[in-house]
């Protein structure tokens, strides 16, 4: 009797490319998406972003759940690498150690959660213990998302900021007077800037980052009539002129910090409003502000003023004061 043994040959698995591209891409997709969390690179995704706070982890949960546990090396090399890509593209370069030190972090809190949940998913094979699994998952996951917020704002303490100001203090008189109908109507007041310390902003491009906070009034204790301190100088039945001071920033905090930077930003100067009430009864845009600080916003304002049969006699401000910063 021939006894025929039959060699059992362990047949390879081959990891298929969809997978692989499915981990490449869910990598990619969501740690860019994370980062623009905080830092609002793409800006206007809205709640699409916060599907990365899911994203991230079921790349890591991915492979345990296909028992392929090899693909766990496509997140784990890429992640990092898209880090601390976009940290060289998007961020100052003060910036980048901590951007790649704190998302590594993130990522490595999501990741080891992901796989922790592919293998409770695992684990079970009926369909109720799936399902039960499965939503304790998502549960987990939603309440991970102000954990996660958490984490990077509170890691906003490590972000370096600017220098203290030298000059805390400073106030500057102004003087405007205009005439309508014979009268001549005369403002004059001091706007009293002070330093309150530093903020945190997402800035433009939304990059996070620490920046100088002023605050300004008028020493008279005029209210406010916008953002910053403002006086009605004329209201009738057809226009309404204002004046308003601008933000304490381009008083008190020049060379303006956003430069340093490298980002191409101004405070707001000192202006006039006017409004054209006839214009704005026709559905049409009203609103004018005239610079207060340059030559040619000026004529622009006596041209504008002067269609409404207002005259500016003298306006006199006091300029802006060179900080020094340590």
């Amino acid at each position: 009797m021939d006894i025929h043994l039959k060699e059992n040959k362990r047949t390879r698995n081959p990891i298929q490319y969809w997978k692989i591209i499915v981990e490449v891409l869910g990598s990619i997709t969501g740690m860019f998406l994370l980062i623009d969390i905080s830092s609002g690179i793409i800006g206007g995704l809205g709640i699409i972003t916060f599907f990365s706070l899911l994203l991230i982890p079921t790349v890591f949960a991915f492979p345990i759940i296909i028992k392929t546990s090899k693909l766990l090396v496509i997140p784990s090399v890429i992640i990092p690498v898209v880090i601390i890509v976009i940290g060289i593209i998007f961020f100052h370069p003060s910036e980048i150690l901590f951007i790649i030190i704190l998302f590594c972090i993130v990522s490595a809190i999501l990741g080891a959660f992901g796989i922790g949940a592919g293998f409770l998913i695992r684990s079970f094979h009926s369909r109720k213990g799936m399902l039960k699994v499965s939503l304790i998952t998502v549960g987990c996951f939603i309440l991970l998302t102000p954990v996660a917020f958490i984490v990077v704002l509170v890691s906003g303490v490590l972000l370096p900021r600017p220098p203290m100001p030298g000059i805390m203090y400073a106030e500057f008189p102004f003087r405007i007077e205009i005439e309508h109908n014979g009268e001549r109507l005369m403002f004059e007041d001091t706007l009293i800037c002070e330093f309150s310390g530093f903020r945190m902003t997402g800035g433009i491009g939304g990059n996070w980052r620490w920046y100088r906070y002023w605050t300004s009034r008028f020493e008279s204790g005029r209210e406010y009539h916008h953002t910053w301190p403002s006086i009605t100088m004329l209201e009738t039945d057809y226009v309404v002129v204002k004046f308003h001071s601008g933000e304490p920033a381009f008083y008190m905090d020049l060379p303006w910090q956003q430069l340093e930077h490298g980002i191409p930003w101004s405070p707001s100067r000192p202006s006039i409003f006017v409004d054209d009430l006839a214009m704005r009864e026709r559905g049409e845009f009203s609103f004018t502000f005239h610079t207060l600080t340059s030559q040619q916003g000026l004529e622009r304002l006596s041209e504008h003023l002067a269609e409404f049969g207002i005259d500016v006699i003298s306006i006199e401000l006091t300029p802006p004061l060179e900080n020094t910063f340590r």
